[in-house]
């Protein structure tokens, strides 16, 4: 068998791709992000709202909650103080994966990048 070099350059060239181009570029990549960074806002903007809810909400305890707070040695301070902390916790490891994902920009598909970044929401 005596092989030309020529061969396997042209051989090479002439495979069909089975892989699909999914990377966004120029202004899809724009719109996506700008839709991204938005919700972004959007989340963190009811967030506050939230968090500013428990604490003006926190006088809206039943007396029957008020009573099992005391039975447990605990105060409504402290349960307001604890719903924002685990609010809070949970926010941020959200934002945090959403953060990453944004800034390593290495998902398979325009689509799964935009459910990532609305998961933010």
């Amino acid at each position: 068998m005596n092989h030309s070099p020529t061969s396997a350059p042209l051989a090479e060239r002439f495979e069909p791709r089975s892989e699909t181009e999914t990377r966004l570029h120029g202004y899809w990549l724009v719109l996506v992000r700008l839709v991204c960074l938005t919700l972004s806002v959007l989340s963190v903007g009811l967030f506050v709202v939230a968090i500013l809810s428990v604490i003006a909400n926190s006088g809206q305890l039943t007396p029957g909650d008020v009573r099992r707070l005391h039975e447990l040695g605990l105060s409504k301070d402290f349960y307001v103080t604890y719903t924002n902390v685990i609010m809070s916790i949970s926010a941020l490891g959200y934002w945090l994966v959403a953060a990453f994902l944004f800034w390593r920009n290495s998902l398979p598909s325009p689509w799964l990048y935009f459910r990532w970044c609305s998961m933010m929401a």
